[in-house]
Formats: structure tokens, sequence, C-alpha cells
């Protein structure tokens, strides 16, 4: 870590850092979803159907821009650093035996006015 900062000096700790500058309440549960690309729908099925124990929901469509299918699976969890690296390293390694590609994660914005 550098400085003051409670996030690792990583792509995911820049990220919760951005969202916690913008008044983004990290304390709060929501849902947090982890998209994944297939070439192939039958893999994107297939990851689709092994997620469904470690997610709360699962959705498959075609991603035109990259030519592929999107499969994004969705948690509802407090955005922690470690429960996100956690999630997203063992989806990853998942959508990796079925031939596809992590493609990033994201939430909508809870604030403290939310709660």
């Amino acid at each position: 870590m550098q400085g003051r900062s409670k996030f690792p000096d990583d792509e995911n700790g820049d990220v919760l850092r951005l969202m916690e500058s913008s008044g983004d309440n990290l304390d709060m549960a929501r849902d947090v979803d982890f998209e994944h690309i297939f070439t192939a729908s039958e893999s994107a099925l297939a990851f689709a159907a092994c997620t469904l124990n470690q997610t709360d929901t699962v959705s498959i469509s075609w991603y035109h821009e990259e030519h592929s299918w999107n499969v994004r699976v969705s948690r509802h969890m407090v955005p922690t650093y470690e429960a996100i690296c956690a999630l997203e390293v063992s989806l990853h390694k998942m959508a990796e035996l079925y031939g596809g590609k992590s493609d990033g994660w994201g939430s909508f914005k809870v604030s403290a006015s939310d709660s």
C-alpha cells in the first residue's frame, strides 16, 4: 500500500479509491457485476451454469462490439478489496477453463444517503 491509502496500488485498488473519492459508501452492500467474454455460446452457457453457486444472478447476452457472448455474474456484497479480488480471481480461472476471459467488474454508486 502506498501512503495512507487503505487500498493496494493496483487496478482494483484504483477503482475502489475512485469510487470512494466520488462519494460512494463502500461499507454498503450492493450488486457487483463481473463481466466475461466468450466466443462460443456453448462455452458461455457452460461457464454460466458453473457460476451459479458463487453468484446471485447470471445473464448472457450478445456483445456486439466484441462479436462475442458476454456473461455477467452478479453478487450482492460489500465491495471490499479482498472480496472483489477473491471472486474476480475465482471467476477468471473458471472462465479460462471454458475458453473465456474476464472483462472487468463494476457496480452502481451507493451514497451515504442511500442507507
